[in-house]
């Protein structure tokens, strides 16, 4: 991110829709590759070229090539677009389909939680089980200019901005016509232990307003609006 990038990436153990559209590996003659388990982001970068995108990821995918075809299967793809205009009609300015029931709840999580010993037992609370079909967004909108913009005493959002780097969503639905207790628990189980488990990583910060979990106990003042002065 300090080199520029951002944007919005998801991940699943086990996705209720396909979550990767793979067209360059094929499990038969006849039959595409479409995984529910995998990870999925669109990267942006400004005001460069494709090649400048690439060397910037250099690193990242180097770590990765030893793994491509054995345990995963990566593909990356590089554009560009003459204006925001056109960048925002190919990837933003999409008409979404009316989606369905979820409960979710976020944190924004900065450089400490990024790099804590405990990240990695909070990925597994995450991911849950396969039988929870739980999806993870991860929003990388964070560092650069959202970080300078912190010493404008009249900023009006979220004071934890100013030093997360993603706003990481955690989401579980349920099957149309699911009665009340299988909706309790869904919603106890991300406010209670996935929602908890980012808290834990990541005391401090608090949540973007329009996707924090608020259950009555919650202090939602807090993870919605920052400390108060």
């Amino acid at each position: 991110m300090h080199q520029g990038f951002s944007g919005y990436g998801s991940w699943s153990i086990r996705s209720p829709t396909p979550l990767v559209y793979n067209n360059n590996y094929t499990l038969s003659e006849d039959v595409e590759a479409n995984f529910t388990t995998g990870f999925t982001h669109t990267l942006s970068i400004f005001n460069q070229t494709p090649e400048a995108a690439e060397s910037v990821f250099a690193p990242i995918l180097r770590q990765l090539a030893p793994y491509d075809g054995r345990r995963l299967f990566i593909n990356i793809t590089y554009s560009s677009f003459p204006t925001y205009a056109a960048y925002y009609d190919a990837l933003s300015g999409i008409e979404s389909p009316v989606g369905s029931p979820v409960a979710l709840g976020s944190r924004l999580l900065d450089r400490k939680a990024l790099t804590s010993p405990e990240l990695n037992r909070t990925l597994e609370v995450l991911a849950g089980s396969a039988e929870q079909y739980t999806s993870v967004n991860l929003v990388l909108i964070g560092g650069g200019q959202v970080a300078r913009d912190g010493a404008d005493r009249y900023s009006g959002v979220n004071p934890a901005w100013r030093t997360a780097y993603l706003h990481n969503i955690v989401a579980r639905g349920w099957a149309p016509g699911a009665d009340a207790a299988t909706r309790k628990a869904v919603h106890d189980d991300i406010t209670n232990v996935k929602v908890q488990a980012m808290k834990d990583l990541a005391p401090g910060t608090g949540a973007y307003m329009n996707e924090v979990s608020i259950p009555m106990i919650s202090p939602w003042v807090k993870d919605g609006a920052g400390a108060m002065p």
